[in-house]
């Protein structure tokens, strides 16, 4: 009983060792898309005059991005012309308000924490947009984009 119990357990530990980890070091949990790929994904560029951009996003499953960066107010409305928000955004309204993408946490990502904004948020070709201005500046205003699919 004993030899039994000790073989079934070498069994398992080879079988882990030289099938299951080597499957679990081939899938790629994490990877982060580079902001040519996600200007790709989201089928345009990000304005020419765009400054402080930071962004993150995950291919586990579904593609997941989180996109911060700083325009003019033109150059915002004109990108988000590309997506399927109606325009102009709700103003006061925080689509982040109580989700869970709000709790991402960054040093950058912080729309919980803007008081004067606009936003919106829409579905399209199986994506979720996700969309908020900060307009705290008036003259360089910075954009919260969440795209979930």
């Amino acid at each position: 009983m004993v030899i039994a119990a000790l073989s079934l357990g070498i069994f398992l530990l080879i079988l882990f060792l030289f099938v299951i980890v080597p499957i679990l070091e081939n899938i790629d949990i994490d990877t982060e898309y580079d902001l040519e790929e996600i200007e790709k994904y989201l089928g345009t560029e990000l304005p020419t005059d765009a400054q402080n951009i930071h962004y993150s996003s995950s291919t586990f499953q579904e593609v997941s991005i989180y996109l911060v960066f700083n325009a003019s107010p033109n150059n915002l409305e004109n990108f988000l012309k590309h997506f399927c928000f109606d325009m102009p955004l709700n103003e006061q309204y925080n689509p982040f308000d109580n989700s869970v993408d709000s709790h991402y946490t960054t040093s950058w990502w912080t729309p919980l924490s803007v008081e004067r904004y606009s936003g919106g948020t829409c579905n399209n070709k199986g994506n979720l947009y996700k969309v908020l201005i900060d307009k705290t500046d008036p003259v360089d205003q910075k954009l919260y984009l969440y795209v979930f699919g």
